[in-house]
Formats: structure tokens, sequence, C-alpha cells
């Protein structure tokens, strides 16, 4: 499923894969850092992560807050 990922070098366009309520795996065009901060958008709902890891244009994000049940099947 497609987000808008919103970082420090602006917005992009990135691919949600292994949502959990903890995190995400994406696939991105712009590399990511490890260590920075990002939000995700899609709809309606921010999502406040961290880059908790970076290998090319795939990445791992921890989300700060989990997502609750009902916010999980709204992003899935």
């Amino acid at each position: 499923m497609r987000a808008t990922l919103i970082g420090t070098e602006g917005a992009q366009t990135v691919r949600l894969k292994d949502l959990t309520s903890d995190g995400a795996g994406i696939s991105s065009e712009v590399p990511l850092r490890a260590g920075s901060d990002v939000i995700i958008r899609r709809g309606d709902l921010f999502i406040a992560a961290r880059v908790v890891w970076a290998n090319g244009t795939s990445a791992g994000l921890e989300f700060y807050r989990p997502l609750t049940g009902e916010w999980l099947e709204f992003v899935a």
C-alpha cells in the first residue's frame, strides 16, 4: 500500500510493507538515513516514526506510538 513519507528532505511516496502496530518496512525512491525522524501520512492519519535501519531504498520504521486496532485497520 502507498503512503506519503515526510522527512527533512521533503515528501515522497513510499510503499508500506510488513505493517505491524509498532512499525513497518518501507521501500522508497530516495534512500533514508537510519536515526532520522519521519512522518507517515495515509489519508487523514499521520504517524510519527524513526528510521531504525536503512539499506538503499529499503528501510525499517519504528512508530513512536503503537497503532491501536482501529487505526491499524484504517492504515491496512
